[in-house]
C-alpha cells in the first residue's frame, strides 16, 4: 500500500463497524487510507451498490477509475 499511495489514492470499503477498526489497524495503518467507507456507519454492504458509491465519492473518483480488491 505504501508503494502504491505514491501514485494512486487508496480507500477501505469495509463490512466492519468503526468501533471494531481499530482491533485490526492502528494509527499508522489508517494513515495509509484517503477514505474509509463502514458499513457500521454508512449502512451499506458489499455488495450493495450504495457501499462502492460511497466510498468513489469520498475518494472523488469515478468508478471506472477505480480497482477493487478483496481479501
Amino acid at each position: 500500500i505504501t508503494e502504491l499511495k505514491k501514485s494512486y489514492k487508496i480507500g477501505m470499503l469495509s463490512n466492519i463497524g468503526g468501533n471494531y477498526l481499530n482491533e485490526f489497524l492502528d494509527e499508522v495503518d489508517l494513515k495509509l487510507f484517503d477514505a474509509l467507507s463502514l458499513s457500521g456507519e454508512t449502512g451499506h454492504l458489499k455488495p450493495q451498490s450504495e457501499a462502492y458509491a460511497d466510498i468513489c465519492q469520498k475518494l472523488i473518483v469515478n468508478p471506472e477509475e477505480t480497482v477493487f480488491v478483496d481479501d
